[in-house]
């Protein structure tokens, strides 16, 4: 795993199996975001990204990194929404 790059298994709020990506500085790639999850655990995800401005950062939040979340395929069920 690169440094400043973090990975771990969670569940949403729906029960759903999720893997967070977090980078410390910069932006991922997407060459960087499918080397990790290959790395992780190989298979189809699906990454949702967050697109909204949300303003200047709150207190304790860094505005440097970048943050993921990759769903496998298998943990959604068809015709639902994520």
């Amino acid at each position: 795993m690169k440094k400043g790059v973090e990975v771990w298994p969670d569940y949403d709020k729906e029960g759903r199996w999720v893997l967070h990506l977090r980078k410390e500085r910069g932006k991922f790639t997407v060459q960087e975001v499918q080397e990790i999850l290959t790395e992780y655990d190989e298979g189809f995800y699906l990454l949702v990204l967050d697109c909204i401005d949300h303003g200047e950062p709150q207190f304790g939040e860094d505005a440097q990194g970048e943050h993921l979340i990759a769903y496998t395929m298998e943990s959604i069920r068809k015709g639902e929404q994520v």
